[in-house]
């Protein structure tokens, strides 16, 4: 006896794991140094609440700041079972992440002078780490679809 089973495929929402882990990551970035311009350090917290201001005087380094919007539209993806979104957003703001790296000056102060980056620090690395690991938990679930049996809806009785 063969039946014709029907399968199709259902998308879990990404893992609460990763999810809680990259927003924890990414909280406690905030309070700790993520660059160094010069001898001063500037904060996590600071650098997202400035982040915007050099983006209008078109500093290169500071579009880096759009992971930021990124990695919440990738949060709130998860969370909503759109993990193809999810995975998008975070891995663009992976990118936008990473080209803070290719850069060396940055703007230091609301005149619009640049400041030479010195070092990355802690800061910088937990919120990069926050970011691989939703885009780890998206990628991982668009690669493992669940296969679950539609339920068979024909009357007819099949005998060989």
């Amino acid at each position: 006896m063969t039946k014709n089973k029907k399968i199709r495929l259902v998308y879990e929402p990404v893992n609460r794991f990763y999810i809680i882990t990259s927003i924890i990551l990414y909280v406690f970035s905030l309070p700790l140094v993520a660059f160094s311009v010069g001898n001063e350090g500037v904060y996590s917290f600071m650098a997202l609440l400035l982040g915007p201001l050099g983006m209008i005087v078109l500093d290169g380094a500071s579009f880096s700041w759009l992971a930021n919007p990124c990695i919440l539209v990738a949060w709130i993806a998860a969370r909503a079972k759109f993990s193809n979104t999810s995975m998008y957003a975070s891995s663009f703001a992976l990118i936008l992440g990473l080209m803070f790296l290719l850069f060396n000056e940055i703007v230091a102060n609301e005149a619009g002078t640049t400041g030479t980056i010195s070092d990355i620090q802690a800061g910088y690395w937990f919120w990069l780490i926050s970011i691989v690991l939703i885009l780890i938990g998206s990628a991982n679930r668009n690669s493992k679809p669940k296969e679950t049996p539609t339920p068979n809806t024909s009357k007819k009785d099949e005998r060989i």
